[in-house]
């Protein structure tokens, strides 16, 4: 009976975007900082920067972290 209810309530697609356009925008605001934090002179620096934010950053927690703020907002 629950499922049915649940089945009945649509999410917007423009709500769907909201929330992803969010998630999106916190990522980068990190991957920016990351990115600025450091010289990034050569293709090999670029690499080791983005490895690095992802390993600092993409961690399953902190993604959750985003998630929930985002869907608290």
């Amino acid at each position: 009976m629950n499922s049915i209810k649940n089945a009945s309530k649509t999410i917007d697609d423009e709500d769907k975007f909201k929330v992803f356009q969010n998630i999106a925008d916190a990522i980068f605001v990190s991957f920016d900082q990351a990115m600025q934090s450091g010289q990034v002179t050569s293709f090999a620096q670029f690499t080791s920067t983005i490895l690095r934010w992802i390993e600092d950053s993409c961690r399953p927690s902190d993604i959750n972290d985003i998630m929930r703020r985002v869907l608290g907002n």
